[in-house]
């Protein structure tokens, strides 16, 4: 059965968190990681038309909106090809919230020693890099 939860939307604050858990912590590790060759398929229609076919692909078009003078005018980046950056985020809050989503009380053995476990399907639990 696939239980649905009211994610946190608050998208400023959860890039926060994103960016906390990319940037190396003092063992010298990042606390998120991106698998390479985790992309099972690639959607062709996005290849074409030259657009992200991964998340890692996300990065380098996750921009802000900028002014005349070059400077960004608002505090969320643009809303564009970012489908993956989106599930990441909200993942990192996910777990960050300790497995519950907005509002909803938390779910036991989403976090064990630190590390975060991520359910991937066909392939059952597995450690990231938390």
């Amino acid at each position: 059965m696939l239980r649905a939860v009211a994610a946190d939307n608050r998208r400023e604050y959860g890039i926060q968190r994103v960016q906390q858990r990319l940037a190396t912590a003092k063992d010298g590790r990042p606390r998120l990681f991106l698998c390479e060759e985790a992309l099972e398929e690639v959607d062709l229609s996005l290849q074409e038309r030259r657009q992200p076919v991964s998340t890692e692909q996300e990065f380098a078009s996750y921009v802000y909106p900028m002014g005349k003078d070059g400077r960004p005018v608002a505090e969320t980046p643009v809303e564009e090809n970012d489908h993956g950056m989106d599930a990441m985020r909200y993942a990192v809050m996910w777990v960050e919230e300790g497995g519950r989503g907005a509002g909803e009380a938390g779910t036991q053995g989403v976090l064990a020693q630190g590390k975060t476990r991520v359910r991937l399907p066909r392939s059952g639990w597995r450690k990231g890099g938390g």
